[in-house]
């Protein structure tokens, strides 16, 4: 944090918190939300439900999230050591 403060001054911080309130920069805003924008473009359908399926967010559970998953489903997702879609974090 140091060596930021010496490279970086309060203008300049408050410069990129700017930009970056105007341009994020995250994985959401540079893929996914791009991505689901030429899916609704071409296939139409809820724009939400391509969202959460490509962030694979928890907080608005989909109909596919809440879809039990059979024995088959849950031995593949554990042997690639990744939780379920709406199974938490």
């Amino acid at each position: 944090m140091r060596e930021l403060q010496t490279r970086m001054g309060m203008d300049e911080y408050h410069a990129w918190a700017r930009f970056y309130a105007r341009y994020p920069f995250d994985d959401f805003h540079r893929y996914q939300r791009p991505a689901a924008l030429v899916a609704q473009t071409i296939g139409g359908g809820e724009m939400d439900v391509k969202l959460d399926w490509l962030a694979q967010r928890d907080d608005h559970p989909t109909p596919w999230m809440s879809a039990q998953f059979s024995e088959a489903d849950m031995k593949t997702f554990k042997a690639f050591g990744v939780k379920p879609p709406g199974m938490g974090v």
